[in-house]
């Protein structure tokens, strides 16, 4: 009976995660979908609502850290949407407490550390004199921890290539110096096979307007 028992327990708890399981994977193909479209016309009332959707598909699945890598995504791209000041930092804030839950989920994860580079990125958006310096090591450190991790994550390159192209140009900046990066970072995109609807994808259109740019 025991025996019996422990097995009908175990069908359950199957039954019960393979329900979770779907449900997790069809909310996050719809979300990152809209995700998608919400970021072709930078419309931050969408990237909010969007935010506010990964949290809780986060706080449902609460072992998985892509929910709170996206929300983080919204909040990174909401405050590069802005123009004062205190409302990119804003943005930036609510990034980095979601990039941190995320983090603590899967550490030295190269998506995670892309992302990072572009808090980073944000931070110096907000206040270039103030934060340029500081952060642009930290911009530099966590894209070599992305390209260590992962060397085959595309957005590596093409967030490397970005750092070059606005970099001064006694420093090793320009299009000439960023468009190899683009030049791989394409190559890369074109070879990766998703292994879901919702996998990062990002930057790809992004990254070939770039080096269209740099070609010329």
């Amino acid at each position: 009976m025991k025996k019996l028992i422990n097995t009908l327990i175990l069908a359950i708890l199957t039954i019960s995660l393979s329900a979770q399981s779907k449900e997790y994977k069809s909310s996050m193909t719809i979300s990152t979908r809209l995700l998608d479209s919400a970021l072709s016309i930078n419309n931050n009332e969408m990237l909010q609502e969007l935010s506010v959707s990964f949290k809780e598909i986060g706080d449902l699945h609460k072992n998985e850290w892509l929910p709170y890598y996206y929300a983080a995504y919204c909040h990174i791209n909401m405050g590069f949407n802005e123009a004062e000041q205190y409302k990119i930092e804003l943005e930036i804030n609510h990034a980095e407490n979601f990039i941190l839950i995320a983090d603590s989920l899967s550490p030295y994860n190269s998506e995670i550390s892309c992302l990072k580079s572009l808090i980073a990125t944000g931070r110096i958006i907000a206040d270039p004199m103030k934060n340029g310096y500081r952060y642009g090591e930290v911009v530099t450190n966590c894209l070599k921890d992305a390209k260590k991790e992962n060397p085959e994550n595309p957005r590596v390159y093409y967030l490397i290539g970005q750092s070059l192209l606005y970099m001064p140009a006694e420093y090793g900046g320009g299009y000439a110096n960023a468009k190899p990066y683009y030049e791989l970072a394409s190559n890369k995109y074109n070879n990766s096979e998703l292994s879901n609807g919702y996998a990062p994808h990002w930057g790809k259109k992004e990254n070939l307007k770039l080096l269209k740019e740099a070609s010329y």
